[in-house]
């Protein structure tokens, strides 16, 4: 973890999944971030994602999130 004007940013591993019956996520990077949840946004505005079904994201110290049904701000996608 680094500080870029005083914020702290962290790498997150992130994973989307795009439909409920699918074993393996249709998007996977790694985002630098000041939380996770913008990871996940950040990753689907570049990706050009509005919804998603499924997000995982691990933090990289140990902390796991997961999130159902998220979707995207239009000014992100």
């Amino acid at each position: 973890m680094f500080t870029i004007g005083g914020a702290f940013m962290q790498m997150y591993d992130v994973a989307l999944w795009l439909t409920p019956f699918s074993w393996w996520p249709d998007y996977v990077a790694y985002v630098e971030a000041d939380a996770a949840s913008l990871a996940v946004v950040q990753l689907m505005g570049a990706s050009g994602l509005r919804r998603v079904y499924k997000v995982a994201v691990n933090a990289g110290d140990g902390l796991f999130h997961r999130w159902w049904d998220m979707g995207c701000p239009s000014s992100e996608a």
